[in-house]
């Protein structure tokens, strides 16, 4: 590692020691701020509605905060009815509880008491053992009488303890403790205690929505204004994404999970479990923490009917009502629902759910998606973020082609296998030789010529992918009168003699691609085509390698058949098109393809030559 590699991963190290910081020490500033802004994108489109229905963005602000005052009082009104209800009743259930506790002990598996009662005899053969053992080491040493036994474990059972335990203790004096009750005052100084703190932070948070409601425009512009307006192009759009992904998220989020909650309610209700209302606001609430927070509801309900049911059916029946909820909902309403509209993998989800409770508690769990969603767009947008993009989007680390040579040149074979299997059954036979197959190896090609991949690597790959195309395809048709014959001539390797192999795959009725060998010369090659008298001759390059081969033999099959048409297939030439297809012509060559699908058509355009041609 040089020292300039050493010295920005330094500074990177230093740069993410203060951010996490700053995080910690500033939570109870920028949880709040943080919060605020996530309410201010859910509630946005609320307000865009109302002012195109000609309201004025304060009325429309001001009736939009009352909907959520009125939202708010409800269900804290319902919740703190059922929770004073259920405090009220909880001694009634105190029996059903004892009773499955007791019934529960009195089934216990017969299995783990014969169990107890074999080591329970095991203990007791070895302790007899052992004390056999005792006394035959003893019996050499001198005659005892039958009374020296008897007194030395009666003595040996005389210890302190025994001797302490004969003086008894002294009694314990009642102590009484004297205090007045509690009056209504001191009662309302400890609900204020503890319910100020979170109550002046809900306020906070609320005043902060009405104002970033009330100016969001002018908010968004002094973003951009802060970040330069030489960046105006880039900010805007890093905006535009976020807000746009953070906004269909969080509303689609609470659509599904304010549905979960009333169908747990209807659902609890039919089962007849007590306090449906409230188990329903909990179960919705609470799955707004991911991962943990349905798990978390489901246990409390399921509780809930074990103490308030005799049997165990109901229970049961509570269980299978929250798996099945889950089932349904996780498989298929979130992914029509929002499907990817978070952006970001899954595993990138639980590892950033991990930091933020580890850095800010409950309430860093259940901003982790949001948090992670803004920092997977900002590495998206902005390149010298792009690491995050990489580490926290749901976008395929590597592209197709790269990954299918990265699978043959590791030997994977069968990785590979399904990776070309999936495009084949997605894309068609044709889209996935171009978009799959040649761009891998042209992938090959370009490392064999910077040198980081030796000849037998190449070989290895394109032998690998030679055996894939074949197990995929078709078997070329029997032979048989064809109208028309094409001489296939690979410019310089296995790459190149494998396009034409997906080619003569393709190759539609009534016309036969001849192959000449890719390790031939190119003397030898025009021989091959020379004895094939074909109607046409594609030659054949895979990548940007291989320009000088395809140009000379171009030269000298026009110089030896004027009139043969000359295809030149350039697969996945990336450069200049028209540039490419003047210095072949100048050669010789007549078309100048790039795809397999271009070469088809080509070829369907040849006619059959004069036999005096």
């Amino acid at each position: 590692m040089t020292s300039n590699s050493a010295h920005r991963l330094l500074l990177g190290l230093q740069a993410v020691v203060f951010t996490v910081a700053i995080l910690y020490f500033g939570r109870p500033v920028l949880v709040p701020f943080i919060v605020a802004v996530l309410l201010t994108f859910l509630l946005r489109p609320s307000v865009v509605w109302l002012e195109r229905r000609h309201v004025r963005r304060a009325l429309a602000v001001g009736l939009v905060g009352i909907g959520v005052l009125c939202a708010i009082g409800s269900v804290g009104w319902i919740l703190t009815r059922q929770l004073h209800e259920l405090s009220l009743h909880i001694d009634e259930y105190r029996g059903n509880l004892r009773a499955k506790v007791e019934a529960l002990q009195r089934s216990r598996l017969k299995v783990f008491d014969s169990f107890r009662a074999i080591v329970k005899e095991v203990d007791v053969a070895a302790h007899q053992d052992n004390q056999q053992a005792k006394e035959k080491a003893g019996s050499p040493g001198r005659e005892q009488s039958p009374n020296d036994g008897a007194t030395g474990r009666i003595e040996s059972r005389a210890g302190p303890e025994d001797i302490g335990s004969r003086i008894a203790p002294a009694s314990p004096q009642p102590v009484t403790v004297v205090g007045r009750s509690p009056s209504a005052w001191d009662i309302i100084a400890r609900a204020w205690d503890l319910l100020s703190t979170p109550l002046a932070g809900l306020l906070v948070v609320f005043v902060l929505v009405l104002f970033m409601l009330a100016d969001f425009e002018g908010l968004r512009n002094r973003v951009i204004r802060l970040a330069g307006q030489g960046k105006l192009t880039l900010t805007t759009r890093t905006l535009d994404d976020a807000s746009k992904r953070i906004s269909r998220y969080l509303l689609a989020n609470a659509l599904v999970n304010g549905g979960f909650g009333v169908i747990v309610y209807l659902g609890l209700l039919a089962i007849g479990v007590d306090y449906a209302a409230l188990w329903g606001c909990l179960a919705a609430a609470l799955r707004f923490i991911p991962y943990v927070g349905a798990i978390g509801s489901a246990s409390l309900v399921v509780g809930m009917a074990v103490i308030q049911f005799e049997g165990w059916a109901r229970p049961a029946l509570v269980g299978v009502l929250f798996a099945s909820l889950e089932l349904v909902t996780g498989n298929f309403v979130e992914p029509v629902t929002y499907g990817k509209s978070a952006g970001v993998s899954t595993i990138a989800l639980l590892v950033a759910a991990t930091f933020w409770a580890w850095l800010w508690g409950p309430m860093g769990l259940i901003l982790s998606v949001p948090l992670t969603v803004v920092l997977a767009v900002v590495g998206k947008q902005i390149p010298q973020f792009e690491s995050l993009g990489i580490l926290l989007g749901d976008e395929p680390a590597l592209a197709p082609p790269i990954t299918f040579y990265q699978r043959l040149l590791a030997g994977d074979v069968e990785e590979a296998a399904d990776l070309l299997e999936e495009h084949l059954n997605t894309d068609g036979r044709e889209a996935t030789y171009d978009q799959l197959v040649i761009p891998a190896l042209a992938l090959a090609k370009r490392d064999r010529q910077q040198g980081q991949l030796d000849e037998a690597d190449q070989t290895f790959v394109c032998q690998n992918a030679r055996e894939l195309v074949d197990e995929n395809s078709p078997a070329v048709a029997a032979a048989g009168r064809k109208m028309v014959c094409v001489a296939g001539c690979p410019a310089q390797d296995l790459a190149d003699e494998l396009a034409l192999t997906m080619l003569q795959h393709l190759a539609p009725p009534g016309c036969a691609i001849l192959l000449t060998g890719a390790g031939s010369m190119a003397s030898e090659k025009l021989a091959d085509v020379e004895m094939h008298s074909p109607d046409a001759v594609i030659i054949s390059a895979v990548g940007a390698v291989g320009a000088s081969r395809v140009r000379y033999l171009c030269k000298r099959l026009r110089q030896e058949r004027p009139r043969l048409r000359i295809i030149v297939g350039r697969w996945g030439y990336q450069g200049d098109r028209e540039k490419l297809q003047k210095s072949l012509a100048a050669r010789g060559a007549d078309h100048v393809v790039t795809t397999l699908q271009e070469a088809l058509d080509q070829i369907q355009r040849v006619q059959p030559l004069p036999v005096s041609a």
